[in-house]
């Protein structure tokens, strides 16, 4: 329940900083590969959220899942096929925790393999410039 009450949150910051007209300007595609301790993590959700709106503007926002071998291909949520060059907050989501099920009372629940911390755009201190001639991003969600 609580890890539903989790997504339900992030999904509604995401859905309201991206709602409205999009932003004028270059697209840059990014991709990349994110890791958890330096290790590729497949299952993970990534969510780019831009850091500040320009003005009159939304923030822009797309997500991915990754692939076994960590890597991503951020899809903007308004259909965009990129994100302007920027400053931006990046959250990541264990998607293995994602059931549409009732958890067995008689198995052990699954492990988020990352720290609530990273999950939302508003206190996760990962970061990243996009920026025009570059696509390619590593993202490292450090385990402590």
């Amino acid at each position: 329940m609580i890890r539903w009450s989790l997504l339900s949150i992030l999904l509604m910051v995401v859905a309201i900083c991206t709602s409205g007209c999009g932003n004028s300007g270059p697209l840059v595609p990014v991709e990349g590969v994110v890791k958890i301790n330096g290790q590729p993590a497949g299952n993970l959700q990534i969510i780019f959220t831009q850091a500040q709106a320009l003005p009159g503007k939304q923030r822009k926002a797309g997500s991915a899942i990754s692939d076994a071998g960590g890597r991503f291909v951020i899809k903007p949520n308004d259909g965009s096929p990129g994100l302007p060059p920027g400053k931006y907050k990046i959250a990541v989501l264990d998607n293995n925790l994602a059931v549409d099920e009732e958890p067995d009372p008689n198995k052990p629940p699954i492990p988020n393999r990352i720290p609530r911390l990273y999950a939302d755009v508003l206190s996760t201190p990962l970061d990243v410039e996009v920026v025009e001639g570059k696509s390619d991003y590593e993202i490292n969600v450090p385990i402590f």
